[in-house]
Formats: C-alpha cells, structure tokens, sequence
C-alpha cells in the first residue's frame, strides 16, 4: 500500500519531476526492506531487537513516509518549473507582438495559434518519450527539441493547408514549396518567366517569402538577382527603376549571415 501511495503522489508531478523520481527511486522497496532501513536510522538495532512500542514507531514511521517529497528535488523542480513557465510568456508575448504587428490579423492568429499549439504538443509528446530512456536530462531536451520542431512543423502544415491569397504569388511560391522541401532555384527562375518586368509582383513574392518562408527568402534573393545580372535588357531596366524592390532584396540578403555569393549580387544592386 505504502508503494502504491508513492505511485500516486507521483502522478501529481510533472514529466520532469517524474523521471528525477524514477531516477532516484525506480521502484518502491519491499516490507522487509524497509523495516529493516527505518529500525537502523531511527534506533541503530535489527527490527527483531527493538521493544514492541519502538517497533511500532518503526511500522509507523513507514506508513508517514509514504508519498513524502525529497525537499531538495522538489525546490529543484520547482524552479525549473517557474523557469519554463516564464519561457511560455514570453513565447505568448512573442505570439501577441507578431499578430498587433501583422498587416492580416486573422491570419497571423492561425500562424501563430498553430505554431504554439504545435509547440505544446512537440513539446510533451518528445518529453514523455526521451524521459522514458534517458530520465531527467532526457525530459529536459526532448521537450526542449520537441517544442521546437512542433513549432515549426505546425508552422509549416498551416502554411501549407492555407497557400498564398494572392493567386499570381501563389502560382511562383506554391509549386516550389512545401513542408520538407523548397526548390529555391525554380522559384527564381519563376520570377524571371512570370514576373518579368512586374517588380511590384516580384516585390509581393519576396513579401510572402519572408512572411512564410524566411529560410529561403535570402537564397532565393541572390539566385534571382543572379539571373537578372546575366540576362540584363529590360529585366535589368526594370530592376534599375524600382528602388524600393533593390532595396528589399539588399536588406534580405544582408539579413543574417552573407555570403560572398550574396556580397556579389548586393554589389551589383548598389550599382545600378
């Protein structure tokens, strides 16, 4: 009984708490066991050897240790527990600032509703799986990764089901990409044959681009710009006009890590 009173107590713990605990204890002990661990720590001598009323504090002593916290596991947990719930706020906050900021509100709720909700799911699911093979750090990392990889995947399935509003953008976009795979170099091309000289079309692509893809936007920035050189004529004519679309394709490029790839076709933009 006293075992299955521990087994209880443990189902109010979260997954974390749960694996520390089966880490430090797998398994309750047997009676014997545990007569034999109390009448030691509480009066030094073998069960057999104690008074009948210091045997009776012995058997009781079991029964209230039953379901007790490890005072320190319990703070440790505790913390941590305070620590991932804060992580969460800020996650919501993130999630807020991004659909007030959002041009399509309503979208933006979808986006980011998913990609939590995705979170949640990755996040428990991977932590309950890697806690049963490598306890506590294994809880710790599988939510960690979980989270993360429920996020995107959810983020990327709502893109994907939704596709682009804008028929022409989604004719360049969709066909190119998807949940696993994106071909960055026919996405350029695309904007070459059907764009053309629409660089107000060209600019709406690179706005859906780094909206809903913004992994890609940058590769896909420097292979157009890289057609655009070598193809030159009215192609480039239009480039040179539009400022503000040289400008979107810098910034892109610029963002993050830039290659020398990239450096080359920012060059080019910044002489025209």
């Amino acid at each position: 009984m006293r075992n299955e009173i521990m087994d209880a107590a443990r189902l109010k713990t979260s997954r974390l708490g749960l694996a520390k605990a089966k880490q430090l204890k797998t398994k309750g002990l047997v009676l014997d066991d545990l007569i034999k661990k109390y009448s030691t720590r509480k009066f030094s001598k073998p069960f057999e050897q104690l008074t009948k009323g210091q045997q009776d504090e012995v058997l009781m002593a079991i029964v209230e240790s039953a379901g007790r916290a490890n005072p320190k596991v319990h703070l440790r947990v505790k913390r941590i527990g305070v620590a991932a719930r804060g992580l969460w706020v800020i996650s919501f906050a993130v999630a807020a600032y991004n659909i007030g900021s959002a041009e399509n509100k309503i979208d933006a709720v979808g986006k980011e509703g998913a990609s939590v909700a995705g979170g949640i799911a990755g996040s428990m699911a991977a932590g309950a799986a890697a806690g049963i093979w490598f306890g506590p750090v294994g809880v710790a990392v599988g939510m960690a990764i979980g989270g993360t990889l429920g996020a995107v995947m959810a983020d990327r399935t709502y893109v994907e089901l939704r596709g682009q509003s804008d028929s022409r953008v989604a004719e360049i976009i969709d066909p190119n990409i998807n949940i696993f795979s994106a071909d960055e170099q026919a996405i350029a091309n695309a904007l070459v044959s059907k764009a053309g000289i629409d660089t107000g079309l060209v600019a709406n692509v690179f706005d859906a681009m780094m909206r809903d893809h913004s992994g890609n936007a940058d590769d896909v920035a420097r292979l157009y710009v890289d057609l655009v050189k070598h193809r030159k004529g009215s192609l480039q004519h239009a480039l040179k006009l539009d400022r503000n679309l040289r400008s979107k394709l810098v910034s892109i490029m610029e963002g993050g890590w830039t290659s020398s790839f990239e450096r080359q076709q920012i060059n080019f933009l910044n002489s025209l």
